[in-house]
């Protein structure tokens, strides 16, 4: 059990509506075997080097290709490519909306094999680059045909090339309620497959809270399957990739009441979301005066590796560690995995997690660990 600070409550989970009228068995997983962390990372990528030349401003993402070489999503219009040392071998990409420019670098992810592609949500495309930095296609954000929809607030892929899209659902919302910080946001799940044909459409499901370590439904895809939770509940929900509901797994959480310093660094986390790094104070202060939550949510994140697990983190921002489960293609725990920090994880390999951490001095490192499989390698 992790330590925290502040009283510890466990979750009352709620089977959500369409696992529990469906009268299959739920998989209750049980705490899993530690699994080891080489510490310190084999690598550290500074945002600033010690000669103090810039590196990146503000890394949104990165991703791990198979020759070592490391791509970091800069949210002030570039994408950086380093080298498996963390040398940097070049930067692509400048304000505009031309070929090679960016408005607002929102993510990057691998799509298909060693194959970046970088989200500009502000200009609704994707742009895709190989390895060593060349670019090698420009593509519009796949859409789905419905009336009144907005572009997606959300975009994550799998491996091989199947595209989730989230957008909010303009007919289903909570207003936020300024003094209690109650208040929802609908969305609409769609999701496009490496054909490009329309797999799933328009899927109604809550967005999330707009306010520090509110409910925010997360997603991960693999090669067969969609994982979604709401957060409602410790349970995510498995998917076929027609939209079927297959079965739901109940994931060992704890809830508790959130700290100081997890509202501020969920309202950090939020504020260089949704503005420049210039207006982030005004807008982390902002977040700040939102009552939170009576619980935190039981998850902050999924992912799915490259032998299709799913990885979850059930750890806070804010936290001392960041802990993640494992869970095995037979629909079992395998392996539970506890990395220093406070780790915003950006990917996953089968034996590598990649993300950022931020140190005293607010610069952020792009981080690479090492994880082995049982506790004694």
């Amino acid at each position: 059990m992790r330590s925290r600070t502040g009283k510890l409550i466990s979750f009352v989970v709620v089977l959500i509506a369409v696992g529990a009228c469906s009268g299959k068995s739920v998989p209750r997983l049980q705490k899993p075997p530690s699994w080891r962390v080489a510490t310190p990372p084999i690598l550290d990528i500074p945002g600033t080097r010690k000669d103090g030349r810039s590196q990146f401003d503000l890394a949104v993402g990165a991703v791990r290709f198979s020759n070592g070489n490391v791509a970091v999503a800069d949210r002030e219009y570039a994408v950086h490519f380093f080298d498996p040392s963390g040398r940097l071998l070049l930067s692509v990409g400048r304000q505009g909306g031309g070929p090679g420019e960016f408005k607002a670098v929102t993510s990057i992810m691998q799509c298909a094999r060693d194959t970046a592609f970088v989200w500009d949500r502000s200009l609704g495309r994707l742009t895709l680059f190989s390895s060593t930095g060349m670019q090698i296609g420009l593509k519009d954000v796949p859409s789905v045909p419905g009336d009144n929809v907005p572009p997606p607030n959300l975009l994550t892929c799998s491996r091989d090339g199947h595209i989730a899209l989230m957008s909010l659902d303009p007919t289903r919302f909570v207003s936020m309620n300024w003094k209690t910080g109650e208040g929802r946001e609908g969305g609409l799940l769609s999701v496009i497959d490496r054909h490009g044909q329309v797999a799933i459409s328009h899927m109604k499901l809550w967005f999330g809270e707009p306010r520090p370590l509110g409910r925010v439904t997360r997603i991960a895809l693999g090669e067969r399957q969609l994982y979604v939770t709401t957060n409602d509940s410790a349970y995510i929900d498995v998917y076929a990739l027609t939209g079927r509901w297959l079965r739901a797994l109940h994931i060992p959480s704890e809830a508790h009441h959130p700290t100081m310093r997890e509202r501020e660094v969920a309202a950090r986390q939020l504020a260089s979301q949704l503005a420049a790094r210039a207006d982030q104070k005004d807008i982390e202060a902002r977040e700040l005066r939102v009552p939170p939550p009576t619980l935190t949510p039981p998850f902050s994140g999924m992912w799915v590796d490259t032998a299709n697990r799913l990885w979850i983190m059930t750890s806070t921002p804010g936290d001392t560690s960041t802990v993640l489960d494992v869970v095995g293609t037979g629909d079992q725990l395998v392996g539970q995995v506890t990395l220093p920090g406070n780790l915003s994880v950006y990917e996953v390999g089968n034996d590598q997690i990649l993300g950022s951490l931020e140190t005293a001095r607010g610069e952020q490192h792009v981080v690479l660990y090492r994880v082995f499989e049982g506790s004694h390698q």
